[in-house]
């Protein structure tokens, strides 16, 4: 197998993390209250169960408060505001995407199990990858993450809020609303490491689009494998005896993309694979049925009757990958390792899509319900239940990966 260079990948990652948002005008006080209504609205008559996890009183006062409130608040508050506003709901599909312009520290976190870990920093401060933050502001690290969950959809699972909670408690806007940081302009975490040492590291935030001109660097040397090419939305390669296929499917491309893919596979597979394992940890959703497409010609070649397939799922599969999956289990008799999906297998899905009038912000509610269990519970059976271990995946290793060529042999 070949994996795009470190530094490649790494450039890939901190874009996706900290996406540039457009500016926006000043706006007044009445357009932004329009703004509210709007969504609002949107929310209320568009979503196709609004009020499945807080009541309608509940979500209106929520507003009303806001609304009294915008002319005294700066822009980073109001958006913030927005942000909490679409969060109530629930469900991981329906937000108001106003976070994209808040000020973001330099750094990319990762919760492995109870450690927040840093994965991520700028390449002056890599002394503190792998360290554990265990204090914001001197708030402990539990404390501060309650207090950044309302910013996160709370009805998916632990899952999707552990996926989410790290970027919160990264975010210089979000950290002083909440009252975890004095200011925007600076915070102080505190970190500890695997002898128990500890330092308190101070930064400074940037504005989105400027991480694109730092130098970075990560916590993996190596990478593990299912982070090579992430370029590449579906990629597959043999391992070890030739004779498993690993399929790392991180999203979904173009349908003529796919249907030559998925040919391919199915070829590879008819000529003398004997296990088939589908990695879908990476893949946060798009169009389910490209994935039923894949599987109809896995089922063609017999390997899910005959051999034995393995779907290996994470925090952030997410929507179609989740469904996938689903299908992966159903379908092909694959056996689920990793993490459970950061989403609920029974939920509202299917999103339609809103711009506020005057700031331009988008949204989205969530129009369908969708069930792929028989039992509604907030998170998919696994077969093997593998966290994400941080000690592994710093030199490269995958325990799931690891358990699942020593399972295939029995």
């Amino acid at each position: 197998m070949n994996r795009i260079s470190d530094i490649s990948a790494l450039v890939l990652i901190v874009a996706l993390m900290f996406p540039k948002a457009a500016a926006t005008e000043e706006i007044t006080t009445a357009q932004w209250s329009e703004d509210l209504a709007f969504a609002a609205e949107a929310i209320k008559t568009q979503h196709k169960n609004p009020f499945h996890l807080v009541t309608e009183v509940e979500f209106d006062a929520a507003v009303a408060e806001l609304d009294s409130a915008l002319e005294t608040m700066e822009e980073y508050e109001i958006r913030a505001g927005l942000r909490r506003i679409g969060a109530m709901i629930g469900d991981g599909h329906t937000w108001i995407d106003s976070h994209t312009t808040l000020n973001q520290y330099p750094l990319a976190l990762y919760w492995f199990e109870d450690d927040l870990r840093v994965r991520t920093t700028r390449v002056e401060d890599r002394r503190f990858l792998g360290w554990k933050i265990v204090e914001v502001e001197g708030t402990p690290i539990e404390e501060a993450e309650r207090l950044v969950d309302p910013y996160t959809a709370q009805a998916e699972n632990d899952r999707f809020v552990k996926g989410w909670s790290w970027y919160w408690l990264a975010n210089a806007d979000v950290l002083h609303v909440t009252g975890l940081a004095a200011s925007t302009d600076r915070v102080r975490y505190t970190l500890e490491n695997d002898e128990g040492e500890r330092k308190d590291w101070e930064l400074e935030p940037f504005a989105p689009g400027d991480f694109a001109n730092q130098e970075w660097a990560q916590v993996y040397d190596p990478f593990p494998v299912f982070m090579w090419r992430l370029e590449e939305k579906i990629w597959w390669d043999t391992l070890d005896n030739e004779q498993t296929l690993y399929v790392r499917f991180a999203s979904y491309p173009q349908w003529a993309t796919m249907r030559k893919n998925g040919r391919a596979i199915r070829k590879r597979i008819a000529d003398g694979i004997d296990t088939l394992i589908l990695d879908l940890r990476l893949n946060g959703g798009g169009n389910f049925h490209k994935g039923e497409h894949l599987v109809a010609q896995i089922q063609k070649t017999g390997i899910h009757t005959e051999g034995k397939v393995y779907a290996i799922t994470g925090r952030h599969t997410f929507s179609a990958a989740m469904s996938n999956a689903a299908h992966f289990d159903q379908r092909l008799n694959a056996v689920l390792v990793g993490e459970a999906p950061g989403e609920r297998p029974n939920g509202y899905a299917e999103s339609h899509g809103y711009t506020l009038p005057n700031s331009g912000i988008p949204g989205q509610v969530s129009i369908h319900y969708y069930a792929f269990a028989d039992e509604d519970t907030a998170q998919m059976k696994m077969d093997k239940y593998i966290p994400p271990d941080f000690h592994s995946w710093k030199v490269g290793r995958d325990p799931v990966l690891d358990w699942i060529l020593e399972d295939r042999q029995k």
